[in-house]
């Protein structure tokens, strides 16, 4: 498979080409017709097809070829509903912006250390890493585990702050 950049991109943007029409219609199909999801389930389809690119066999027929985009876009798609339904967004305005960017923002960071109090060490090292912007991939060469471990190791997290900072709420509204 290609190795060098340009070879790369080259390869990605004739493959994109051959099956453009193919991932509009599996978008439009899933999006409903909604124009604005369509063209985010676009981008995370080719955000996929990106970063499989060096998987494709040289040697596949255009049926098998298509194929692989099909699965790779249906694997896109359950990672957008996953990530939709997992993580809350909220816009930003204006107010929100100068509060978000802040550095020191001692309440947060207040916050996060006494949520953290129910971390062992290597958990709060992971949380620390995560916090500053790593990706779980980062992550686990860092700490020197495996990437799916390190997937667990945040989703353990994940896990221990929320249960942490529900039976807070629940003793507070008490």
């Amino acid at each position: 498979m290609p190795t060098d950049d340009s070879t790369r991109y080259s390869h990605f943007d004739s493959l994109i080409k051959r099956h453009e029409a193919q991932i509009e219609h599996l978008c439009l199909l899933r999006a409903w017709g909604d124009r604005s999801l369509c063209d985010e389930l676009k981008q995370e389809c080719y955000i996929s097809i990106w970063q499989h690119e060096h998987q494709i066999p040289v040697d596949l027929s255009p049926r098998q070829e298509a194929r692989w985009v099909y699965w790779l876009c249906r694997s896109a798609f359950s990672r957008h509903h996953y990530l939709q339904r997992a993580l809350p967004w909220v816009s930003l305005d204006e107010r929100m912006a100068d509060t978000v960017a802040a550095e020191d923002d001692s309440q947060t960071s207040e916050l996060l250390d006494t949520m953290a109090s129910v971390l062992t060490p290597h958990e709060c090292h992971a949380m620390e890493l995560m916090l500053q912007g790593y990706s779980t991939s980062e992550v686990a060469r860092i700490l020197h585990i495996r990437p799916p471990s390190a997937y667990q190791l945040r989703h353990r997290i994940i896990i221990k702050l929320r249960n942490h900072y529900n039976n807070n709420n629940k003793n507070n509204e008490s």
